[in-house]
């Protein structure tokens, strides 16, 4: 993150949760949240990267707390949360970025494949934000779920539709909780990455060279709010465009 993005984020004395958070795009999340000050709980089923992660923001003077979480189980995330309220003692920034891709081609795809990356990618991320939303609403104005979607929900690749039916999924569960989450002046919003090339549906789509898309150019994404403390304005780089979201940016 360059100095003038840096100047624009101010999370100095809050709390971050970042799922799927050992590598990749929620790495890099959790480690520019932390930047800007927030304090950032690791969460990811890969134990050993999760403390990995931690220890390189603790070494870059930052606050952090790995924690080994599967999304896809209540238990877990309740403990999750749990645990980061217990440390932290407050919760302010949800970002469920966890997610899997194993290909299949739907004709050939069983039952328990889809069920598994829908138990991961939606019913991990309506966990989280369940468990999460006392206390963004605790947080006022300060609360902010953000639930990372995908490029595919527009722009289908062969192999994939078990993918993509969840991550459209996640930006119609996160209308609704934007409606919930209004009242109360905290937001919630979904962010789509730009392609990736660390660890990203289409960086392995691009190693197996299985891509077949159904439309041709790469798209843009839509950008991380520009602050997340500024006064309230609606936003149209989210798809919680809803006026009573109330994005800050």
């Amino acid at each position: 993150m360059d100095r003038r993005a840096q100047a624009l984020f101010d999370l100095d004395g809050r709390v971050a949760l970042v799922t799927g958070a050992a590598k990749g795009i929620g790495r890099g999340i959790a480690e520019n949240l932390a930047l800007v000050g927030a304090g950032v709980v690791v969460a990811d089923i890969d134990a050993d990267e999760a403390a990995r992660c931690a220890e390189a923001i603790a070494g870059a003077g930052g606050r952090a707390l790995a924690v080994d979480c599967d999304v896809g189980d209540e238990a877990a995330v309740q403990a999750l949360i749990g645990r980061a309220v217990d440390v932290f003692g407050r919760l302010d920034v949800v970002v469920t970025n966890a997610a899997i891709y194993p290909m299949s081609p739907i004709a050939e795809m069983p039952t328990a494949l889809w069920d598994r990356v829908l138990g991961v990618n939606l019913r991990g991320t309506f966990l989280v934000s369940r468990a999460a939303l006392p206390h963004l609403v605790a947080a006022g104005d300060r609360g902010r779920l953000i639930n990372i979607s995908s490029i595919d929900t527009w722009k289908s690749y062969v192999g994939m539709g078990h993918y993509d039916a969840s991550k459209g999924g996640i930006e119609a569960f996160t209308r609704s909780c934007a409606l919930e989450l209004a009242p109360h002046g905290a937001t919630a919003a979904r962010w789509t990455p730009a392609p990736s090339t660390r660890s990203s549906p289409r960086a392995f789509r691009s190693a197996t060279g299985r891509a077949r898309t159904t439309s041709g150019a790469l798209p843009c994404s839509s950008p991380l709010p520009r602050r997340l403390t500024s006064p309230a304005r609606p936003s149209t780089s989210t798809a919680a465009s809803s006026s009573l979201c109330r994005m800050r940016t």
